[in-house]
């Protein structure tokens, strides 16, 4: 997708929509260029914490509720003699 889009610009012709539609649905307006950032005034934010959805929808969340995050990826440990 990226060497695509990179070709285009470089050429000068224009992005086909159907690659501007893939990028923004899979969160790569990066590929797009700057215009196509996404900014403060344009509403774009994170998803938001497991605590803050539930307060936006009105829930309460068990006391004992656990959010789970990503695997820390595994460090190198260094053996010594």
């Amino acid at each position: 997708m990226e060497i695509n889009i990179e070709s285009w610009e470089k050429a000068g012709y224009p992005i086909p929509e159907a690659y501007k539609n893939w990028c923004i649905e899979h969160g790569r307006e990066d590929l797009l260029g700057e215009e196509y950032a996404p900014s403060a005034e344009s509403g774009f934010s994170p998803l938001p914490s497991a605590h803050e959805l539930a307060k936006i929808l009105g829930v309460t969340l068990p006391a004992d509720f656990v959010v789970e995050s990503a695997e820390e990826p595994a460090t190198e440990q260094i053996w010594t003699h």
